[in-house]
């Protein structure tokens, strides 16, 4: 998700915050990769012996899943948008 634009944010003060959150996943996602570095192997075990490594790659499930519906409202988000934007223009061309 990229950073919102301070109009944006005028718009859909939410943008700021859940652009905040995406960053804060990706470091998430960024760290544990870093201290559980199995989880990087192409064909990562499905039962790591470790509990920590197991929650790890949990964890990082979740995060992705998140992160795809931040993308997918932020996409709704600029849809809604632009097709106000487009009424706006139509209203005002007459």
């Amino acid at each position: 998700m990229n950073v919102p634009t301070p109009p944006e944010i005028v718009h859909d003060p939410e943008l700021a915050i859940l652009a905040v959150l995406d960053a804060v996943l990706d470091a998430t996602a960024n760290s544990l990769v870093a201290a559980h570095l199995e989880l990087c192997d192409p064909e990562p075990d499905p039962h790591p012996t470790s509990r920590p490594t197991a929650l790890a790659a949990a964890i990082l499930r979740q995060a992705r899943r998140l992160r795809a519906n931040l993308a997918r409202y932020r996409t709704a988000i600029d849809e809604q948008r632009r097709a106000a934007d487009d009424r706006s223009s139509d209203a005002n061309s007459f």
